[in-house]
């Protein structure tokens, strides 16, 4: 009987992963990794000191032109994040955004 309760336990506990994975939103989640990509290419940019940068030799050492492109392409990113922040009607935390219940949750009637 103790192994059953265990096999029982750990199938609960596999079902209620597979529930929460029905549950979340990939479009959250999704922002959220966009926004720490965000944040890793501003802390790059933060560390990039031009004056050692520029003075290698630029054509054994692209370190300058891949940061000059997340500079140019940063703006674009920026006001694409902002929107699907906006359109998804996120707060910015994000522990709260994924617990928000799923749209189709809340119009859902309980028919007990």
């Amino acid at each position: 009987m103790p192994d059953e309760l265990k096999i029982l336990k750990e199938e609960n506990e596999e079902l209620k992963k597979r529930l929460d994975e029905i549950n979340s939103t990939p479009e959250i989640s999704a922002f959220y990794a966009l926004r720490s990509m965000l944040i890793k290419q501003t802390n790059r940019i933060n560390k990039f000191d031009l004056d050692r940068e520029i003075g290698l030799n630029a054509k054994e050492d692209k370190v300058y032109d891949r940061t000059m492109d997340i500079v140019i392409k940063m703006p674009k990113m920026i006001s694409e994040l902002n929107a699907l922040k906006a359109e998804l009607k996120l707060s910015g935390n994000e522990e709260k955004d994924k617990l928000k219940v799923p749209f189709i949750e809340t119009i859902a009637k309980d028919r007990n």
